[in-house]
């Protein structure tokens, strides 16, 4: 909410004199409403960022890994002369299926989570079966259902999802020592905080980056190094953007109120574009 106020007020900003096809249309009462549920896709209304589309999916593969928990939980307590101690892992594995074999092959079906919940289910049954005894029969399930679903139709990126979680649940356990000597420790320290801070970056860096490119089209620098360097602050301005977004947002106690107040915010500055316009 808070990154989406932001590129909302930048959007209203750099509109009357940056015209590009990356410029979402100004919010109404009925977009802001579906964006704050982040069902904007599913509702097939534009998205006010470029990146909500990502952040919308994630939340419903979030969700559904939550309620396949929650469900397995309650399934055990209510039986528990049942034994139902791999019941997790079955479910994500017939969720991954499904999704590889056949909702992932449908078109226009990509704004459902379950579209890219085979490669987001290959990555649970990998670290299960790095926790498991039984090592050998998760890496061979994975094994087998990724080959049956690029043998049904191959797609790259499906392809590479499954590799990847072949190669995470073969992988052996490094210990702390082990990770210590991977890098310098200014380097190790410096990758360490970016990558604490990469989801809040992620969010930050569109109106960031739409700012900066607006700028450098009103004052028409067009020489290739002067757009290095544009493409080198937009980096630095990214980065800077992130940590207060990580800082003041992200890290602090996730309460129902603070969901709220950042939601209030969101609808205050659709409303300000809105009066504006």
């Amino acid at each position: 909410m808070a990154a989406l106020a932001f590129t909302v007020l930048v959007t209203a900003l750099v509109r009357p004199w940056f015209a590009h096809s990356s410029l979402s249309s100004a919010p109404s009462l009925w977009s802001m409403g579906v964006h704050l549920l982040l069902l904007q896709d599913l509702f097939q209304v534009q998205a006010l960022s470029a990146g909500i589309w990502y952040v919308s999916i994630d939340f419903q593969l979030f969700a559904m890994a939550l309620i396949t928990l929650w469900l397995s939980d309650r399934l055990q307590r209510w039986r528990p002369q049942w034994k139902l101690r791999g019941l997790l892992v079955l479910l994500w594995f017939l969720l991954s299926a499904i999704s590889l074999l056949w909702w992932n092959r449908q078109d226009n079906m990509d704004v459902e989570g379950l579209y890219f919940f085979g490669s987001y289910g290959l990555g649970m049954l990998a670290y299960r079966v790095r926790l498991s005894r039984i090592t050998a029969k998760g890496w061979g399930l994975i094994f087998v259902l990724g080959l049956v679903a690029i043998l049904l139709e191959p797609r790259l990126r499906m392809g590479v999802a499954w590799v990847l979680a072949l190669l995470l649940a073969a992988w052996p356990q490094s210990t702390p020592a082990q990770v210590h000597k991977l890098a310098w420790p200014y380097l190790r320290q410096g990758l360490t905080h970016v990558a604490r801070q990469s989801y809040a970056i992620f969010l930050a860096h569109f109106g960031v980056s739409l700012l900066v490119s607006a700028l450098w089209f009103y004052a028409d620098w067009q020489a290739p190094w002067l757009n290095l360097v544009g493409m080198g602050l937009s980096l630095v301005l990214s980065l800077w953007a992130g940590n207060v977004l990580y800082r003041q947002v992200e890290n602090k106690p996730p309460t129902l109120g603070r969901l709220l107040a950042w939601q209030a915010v969101f609808v205050f500055s659709g409303l300000a574009v809105m009066a504006w316009a």
